[in-house]
């Protein structure tokens, strides 16, 4: 009878937390050019946004949400040769989950009977919260092309522009489908609900046994993939830091903490920057009335 009983309890604690079929979060997208290298078309060019729109519009028409950075933020319009520790600063600021960063190298050789030139373009894919690498992809034009013998400047940029534009769909499809695998799964169905996402979890002011019992619920909550003490945070007996990997939608992840702490009957608050959430326990004060055993 104990048995059976325990089991119930098992069955109707995982139901808080777990439903067979959930959604995730759609990754939010920004496509950024990274033309750090003094080899590379430059932020602001013509070439530069028409490779910039042909990737948009690869993950667009994937169903992708995409965000444009100026519209965001507009302190950054003007800037060039940007860093890639300025891009993913500023794709944090903007709220972005992963950004699209691609390159655009090209060169020009005068053979003295014929200028030709031709193009590279590369193309990856960044975690922006936890810096991690999803997938790189590159293509180079397969031959040189020729230039009219009076191409000027402008004709140089729709020469060039042409090339590249047609070169980034390439690498764009490859990445969009690098991101729908991650977000559908392998068959497309989108059976197992969402893109995985790397979460920091921070406990403060939990004792190693309180976390024993908060560690039973991260596992049952929807998405869960796996999660470890964070290598780089600072753990002791009353902070804990975890990474946490799951496809649960962000306000579940939420929700679900929420819950945890009430059902094991702890007071808490609860923080989110990014993908960073911090539960800081409220002591409740003890009660130290001294009970007489004295009837008078």
């Amino acid at each position: 009878m104990k048995k059976v009983g325990w089991l119930m309890l098992v069955v109707v604690l995982a139901g808080c937390f777990y439903t067979p079929v959930f959604a995730g979060d759609l990754p939010r997208l920004m496509v950024m050019g990274e033309d750090e290298d003094g080899d590379t078309i430059p932020r602001g060019s013509r070439v530069h946004k028409r490779v910039m729109n042909a990737f948009a519009n690869a993950l667009i028409n994937e169903g992708f949400d995409v965000y444009e950075e100026r519209a965001i933020l507009e302190d950054t319009a003007r800037r060039k040769r940007r860093p890639v520790e300025e891009l993913v600063d500023n794709a944090k600021d903007a709220g972005a989950d992963v950004i699209v960063l691609f390159t655009i190298y090209w060169n020009i050789t005068d053979k003295g009977y014929a200028t030709k030139y031709t193009t590279r373009v590369e193309g990856r894919l960044l975690d922006v919260q936890a810096g991690k690498r999803l997938g790189n992809f590159d293509v180079q034009a397969p031959r040189q092309g020729r230039l009219p013998a009076d191409c000027n400047r402008e004709c140089v940029i729709e020469k060039v522009g042409e090339m590249a534009a047609t070169l980034a769909s390439d690498v764009g499809q490859a990445l969009k489908d690098n991101l729908a695998h991650r977000v559908d799964g392998a068959d497309g169905s989108g059976s197992q609900g969402g893109m995985a996402y790397e979460y920091k979890l921070i406990f403060d002011k939990f004792s190693s046994d309180d976390m024993m019992g908060f560690e039973e619920y991260l596992e049952m909550f929807s998405g869960y993939i796996s999660h470890r003490l964070d290598p780089a945070g600072m753990n002791t007996a009353t902070h804990h830091e975890y990474v946490y990997n799951s496809r649960i939608a962000s306000a579940k992840l939420n929700r679900n903490l929420n819950k945890a702490l009430e059902k094991l009957n702890m007071k808490g608050q609860i923080t989110v920057s990014g993908k960073t959430y911090t539960v800081k326990k409220v002591a409740m004060p003890k009660d130290r009335t001294q009970k007489s055993n004295e009837e008078w």
